[in-house]
């Protein structure tokens, strides 16, 4: 919680909680992550939920508010997910918001497993939403 914290204190963004509207139940959490590591290639959008509200949108509508957010008000060009490899639900809401998947790679903060790096550049955000 401390690292979430100052991410919004220093660099302004972070993670949001989620809760359900009808009844206020913490479901779980989404937004933006940025690591000082050299191998991190930049602001990630991310989301950890309860296993019980998967398949309900929330994902898919957080991480459609932080990529927002990352580009209109943190002004970045290019925005990443870092996902497991056969993280299909994970892949599936990345596709939704419009990321393209990368190269595979271990990262130092994850040492003992690769992670698919996704992107989504600006200009390719910016046509999804002039496409509906």
């Amino acid at each position: 919680m401390c690292t979430f914290a100052g991410l919004w204190d220093l660099r302004g963004l972070g993670q949001w909680a989620l809760e359900e509207l009808a009844t206020g139940r913490f479901v779980g959490r989404a937004g933006l992550y940025w690591r000082v590591d050299d191998d991190w290639p930049g602001v990630e959008v991310g989301w950890m939920l309860d296993p019980a509200v998967w398949s309900s949108g929330y994902a898919t509508e957080a991480g459609a508010r932080s990529v927002r957010y990352g580009f209109e008000v943190l002004g970045e060009d290019t925005l990443y997910c870092m996902i497991l490899p056969g993280n299909t639900r994970s892949e599936a809401v990345a596709r939704r918001l419009g990321f393209e998947a990368g190269a595979e790679r271990t990262m130092s903060f994850f040492p003992s497993r690769p992670h698919v790096v996704w992107h989504l550049d600006r200009p390719g955000w910016e046509s999804g939403l002039n496409a509906g």
